[in-house]
């Protein structure tokens, strides 16, 4: 250490032994504030005024809509219902409806079906622009689906009501309730590419849920999203928004209707709540379940930025994205996104010159700067392995798969009192010589490298690194320059840093919300990282005692002892409640190839529970379901009763040779009235190519998994599909054809009454799966 700088230690302030609890206190507070930002609003009620979005009369609209409904997918009876009380209120609104009937095909997802979107429109001052406002009436198979996505039906329905009013704008405004989303993104399919009102449409707008409560989240946006966000900026109380959703989001495989839209190169937004996520997809996607604050929020979302852009000349936009982040939902910070890696060099070189001054006025020296990047790295590394192990440690001794998953505080505890421990450890065992300056200045050069390395690869991701960078270059620097050679550290330098770490804590903090919202706690090292970016700029602080060694001490012992409750607590609870169920769906499986028929439940995450055992004794899988399904895909199987249900049909129309090629075509159906058909072809099959619907799919278009490529018709109910084949030369060709409905034969009522209330379908449900492999 260098000798001002130690005898600035010595010298200082006896109050600054408290530097480091009122950063916590600060952080703690940044961390309630942010916790209330993220809240949805309070939902208006019937009286409020009409112009104004009411989460109780949108609330009404969906009861309305879902009376007496389990569940409606793409097809059913039940969806025919939902159509019709969706078709009922608009013409209560006085809007003229149109259903849209078609058969896409979705060749990313190998999948067909038959779709009835349901259509209106508000005539603008414009009649050929458009803003589209999206929302998919369907729901899975094991789930009413109040939230996903009965919210937006009924957002959009008050919208509806509320434009009618305050209309005309200068674009009109196209409401679409599509169909089949849950299947294969058909109803948007089969706007883009048969519906005569897609030519005018300029922009869109989509909502959906992945959970049943949450704030409204601005989730994706269109490229050139620019002149979106700043019709968002100017017309949203309430923002939440930020570029690194944007970024990541474009990398995940997930899709939704937005997805179509963008492919056609249609600029959209995506909103979305994503809150209490265990009951998506599920019986308890439910009205009772649905937060109508979540419900006010999206509605008011939608229909202030829908306003702002049917309002907008939207053949005058601009190009060139922005990389942005709101502020506690206030404000939305922005700059274009070209901008982003000049900014993060400039940061960068900031904090250097910071860190030049203060070395030339022996502040410090840059072996203190070394050690506080080394710091910086151990307490980040820590924190990941520390959140890794202990969540590994609490599924193995409580002996189930995401225990947290019911009662998610204890690990959550948990998992945020890690970071202190690595914090007070590090500078325990590593911090010899650096002073607080050292620490400092050398964790914001790691942070201000990492906002670089971000605004390289992904420049929107940045956002949330570069924007504390700058904050704590202005920092540095400020204190550099106002500093005098051999200064104690004074109060005011305190508060600098302190403001500092308050935007880097701002956006972890955000960063572990949203990642706990999004995935739960199944990623405990990731959610720990999130943090663990902070602590390694807090541990400085603990720099500033009379006694760092005494204070790291004590915060170790604290943080343990949380550490250990927590784990103690997390390793006790119960693994699933009624509201928080674990996902358990029965499979009834007959094989016409042996002749066998087989339960399955549970996977290698939820095993079967007792109750269940006793009607049905379950054992370990001994080899896959299908040829293309790994073993323990479905863990779980147990023999059952052969009911003889008639395997699915594929009867040929006709088989001609023609210039060396099979054109074979065939007729599909399923004899016992099964929903959907399922096609599984061998990767190495002959086809070429086959037909449906009279689209066109090239063989090697279809999804492949296992070593097979799938084709599925959705919704086949009572129908007969024709298919064509072109094939490469005369061989025959196998064919795996497989029909599914929903529910279990009678005898499988047991099975499901044994079901606990923890435990409940997902997705597609309890299913009849029955199946044949062909040769042709």
């Amino acid at each position: 250490m260098s000798e001002s700088a130690e005898t600035a230690e010595k010298r200082l302030n006896p109050r600054s032994g408290l530097g480091a609890l009122a950063v916590l206190i600060v952080l703690g507070i940044l961390c309630w504030s942010l916790s209330v930002s993220l809240r949805p609003p309070v939902p208006l009620g019937i009286k409020a005024p009409l112009e104004k979005f009411s989460a109780m009369r949108a609330g009404d609209y969906l009861g309305e809509i879902l009376e007496g409904i389990d569940s409606h997918p793409m097809g059913s009876p039940a969806n025919g219902v939902v159509r019709d009380r969706i078709v009922s209120i608009l013409e209560k609104l006085d809007y003229q409806v149109e259903i849209q009937r078609a058969f896409p095909v979705s060749i990313k997802k190998g999948r067909a079906g038959p779709v009835e979107n349901i259509l209106c429109r508000l005539p603008g001052k414009n009649l050929d622009s458009a803003v589209l406002l999206v929302a998919h009436y369907d729901s899975r198979e094991a789930a009413p689906g109040a939230s996903d996505d009965g919210s937006g039906v009924a957002a959009l329905l008050e919208i509806a009501r509320i434009v009618k009013l305050l209309g005309p704008f200068e674009n009109s405004i196209i409401f679409l309730f599509d169909d089949g989303e849950e299947a294969g993104l058909f109803g948007a399919e089969a706007f883009v590419t048969e519906h005569p009102w897609a030519g005018d449409v300029k922009v869109v707008i989509n909502l959906e849920a992945r959970g049943t409560s949450g704030p409204s989240i601005l989730v994706e946006t269109s490229d050139d999203n620019a002149w979106l966000l700043e019709a968002c900026a100017g017309s949203v109380d309430k923002l939440l928004a930020n570029s690194l959703s944007y970024a990541v989001y474009k990398l995940l495989p997930n899709d939704t209707d937005l997805t179509i839209f963008k492919r056609e190169g249609f600029p959209g937004l995506f909103f979305a709540f994503i809150d209490n996520v265990a009951q998506y997809h599920t019986p308890f996607d439910s009205l009772e379940n649905l937060d109508l604050g979540s419900l006010q929020h999206q509605g008011d979302n939608t229909l202030g930025v829908g306003i702002a852009l049917a309002n907008t000349n939207l053949d005058q936009t601009s190009k060139g994205n922005s990389v942005y982040a709101d502020i506690f939902g206030k404000f939305l910070i922005r700059w274009p996104e070209p901008w982003t890696l000049p900014l993060a060099v400039a940061t960068l070189l900031m904090l250097l010159t910071g860190a030049v001054l203060l070395a030339r006025k022996k502040a410090l020296t840059w072996r203190e700067c070394g050690e506080g990047m080394l710091i910086w790295l151990v307490v980040f590394m820590a924190s990941v392995l520390m959140g890794y192990g202990l969540t590994l440690g609490i599924e193995s001794l409580s002996g189930h798969i995401k225990p947290w998953k019911a009662h998610p505080l204890p690990t959550r505890i948990l998992l945020w009192a890690v970071v202190p421990l690595a914090v007070g450890a590090s500078v325990w065992l590593c911090s010899r010589k650096a002073g607080f300056l050292g620490l400092f200045v050398g964790g914001w050069l790691i942070w201000g490298l990492l906002a670089l390395t971000a605004a390289i690869i992904l420049p929107g991701a940045s956002v949330v690194l570069l924007i504390p960078a700058m904050l704590a270059a202005v920092a540095i620097l400020t204190v550099a320059l106002f500093r005098s050679s051999g200064e104690e550290v004074s109060w005011l330098e305190w508060i600098a840093c302190v403001i500092a770490v308050s935007g880097a804590g701002y956006f972890c903090f955000l960063l572990a919300a949203l990642m706990e919202m999004t995935f739960g706690l199944d990623s405990g090292g990731a959610i720990t990282a999130t943090v663990g970016l902070l602590g390694g700029i807090w541990a400085p602080f603990l720099r500033l005692s009379p006694n760092p060694r005494r204070l790291s001490i004590v915060v170790c012992l604290v943080s343990g002892g949380i550490i250990l409750a927590s784990f103690v607590a997390a390793v006790l609870a119960p693994p699933f409640s009624e509201e928080r169920p674990a996902h358990l769906s029965i499979r009834y499986v007959l094989d016409h190839e042996n002749g066998s028929a087989n339960w399955f439940a549970g996977s290698s995450k939820v095993a079967v529970p007792e109750s269940m055992q006793q009607i049905v004794k379950f054992s370990g899988s001994t080899g896959p379901v299908y040829p293309w399904i790994p073993k323990g895909w479905l863990k779980y199987e147990a023999s059952a009763e052969n009911h003889g249900y008639p395997p699915p049909d594929l009867e040929i129309i006709s088989d001609e040779i023609s210039e060396g090629q099979r054109l074979l075509k065939t007729r599909f159906r399923s004899p016992r009235g099964a929903t959907d058909g399922f096609f599984h072809f061998p990767s190495d099959s002959p086809i070429a190519s086959l037909t449906v619907a009279g689209k066109n799919i090239e063989f090697g278009e279809l999804p492949e998994h296992g070593g097979f490529r799938f084709f599925s018709i959705i919704a086949i109910k009572d129908r007969e599909v024709t298919l064509e084949f072109t094939i490469a030369g005369e061989k025959p060709v196998e064919f795996w054809l497989f029909d599914q409905s929903t529910g279990l034969p009678e005898d499988g009522a047991a099975l499901l009454q044994a079901r606990p209330s923890t435990h409940v379908p997902y997705r597609e449900g309890d299913v009849t799966i029955v199946y044949q492999r062909l040769e042709i």
